[in-house]
């Protein structure tokens, strides 16, 4: 991959066994970290978060904080707890505030397509850096250009039935495109299709939540077809969240990646997808996914 995970260091996602997106992007002049939250599910199978979880969490809070003294700017896609710290304590979140001393916030607009509860997180987000005298150093991204920076409109986290908001970003370098596509979830294909405008070399987003009992056949079948559209067109794609909130993950994207070979021309490069923890050379943790074992393991 030519080093490129030097370029896009992935920090917290569910492959690492903790929920996140949060990630480093290294560009021409200045530093970029995107969605720097981390959280964990309060029940899993009737449990909460294991030992190791929230061992797990705590490293990622430290890499966070460790990050944010290489960027200038920091990107904010929605106000869900995995995708940002808040001012107020919040369980599992140990990252230090002061990761926004400083830095230019680009963020998800807190006035049109938000939720009730995301607009008061967000309010209270807004809130915080107005009394730290920082309101200064926030732009509302939404479907605006900042430089080497595009971010796109406001897209659906998911099924658009759930009425929850998004944006993504693109980041122009001189080693390629970066695209962090957020909580897309890959149903939407007018998401899609920004991405593949932006022509990335690297795409991190998040897959389908194949773990949910009440998601669909045909949507899952639809976000696969939209994975395969956007693997014939991306290089690089690292794919995680929440699609590894589960063991099948791995099989789901076998089988895509084994169907893209099959059928791509001769002769042309081939395009991988990789989950967060193997683009960076790590073992597969998932242990929310494996909770359950974790709790009779222990006992």
């Amino acid at each position: 991959m030519d080093n490129l995970n030097e370029k896009v260091k992935i920090i917290g996602a569910e492959s690492f066994g903790v929920r996140s997106m949060c990630c480093f992007v290294k560009g021409d002049s200045k530093g970029y970290l995107i969605d720097p939250g981390v959280s964990l599910a309060p029940k899993r199978f009737g449990l909460p978060p294991h030992r190791l979880e929230i061992e797990e969490a705590d490293r990622i809070s430290r890499k966070i904080e460790e990050a944010s003294k290489d960027c200038e700017n920091i990107i904010i896609t929605h106000y869900h707890h995995d995708h940002f710290t808040p001012w107020y304590e919040h369980e599992y979140n140990t990252t230090g505030r002061f990761i926004y001393d400083g830095k230019k916030i680009f963020v998800k607009s807190w006035l049109e397509n938000i939720n009730q509860r995301q607009k008061v997180r967000a309010n209270d987000f807004i809130r915080g850096l107005e009394e730290r005298k920082q309101r200064k150093n926030v732009e509302i991204a939404d479907g605006k250009g900042f430089g080497d920076m595009v971010f796109s409109p406001a897209f659906h986290h998911g099924e658009k039935e759930r009425g929850v908001f998004v944006i993504m970003v693109s980041i122009k370098t001189q080693w390629g495109t970066f695209v962090h596509g957020s909580d897309i979830q890959c149903f939407d294909e007018d998401a899609v299709k920004w991405i593949i405008g932006m022509k990335p070399s690297v795409l991190f987003l998040s897959g389908p939540p194949i773990y949910l009992p009440q998601i669909k056949l045909d949507s899952i079948e639809r976000a696969r077809k939209n994975i395969l559209d956007l693997l014939e067109c991306v290089p690089h794609i690292i794919i995680d969240h929440h699609l590894a909130r589960t063991e099948k993950c791995f099989e789901f994207i076998q089988n895509i990646q084994v169907e893209y070979e099959t059928r791509k021309s001769e002769g042309v490069k081939n395009h991988k997808i990789y989950f967060a923890c193997e683009w960076m050379g790590e073992k597969a943790l998932l242990l929310e996914a494996r909770r359950k074992d974790l709790f009779r393991n222990s006992q």
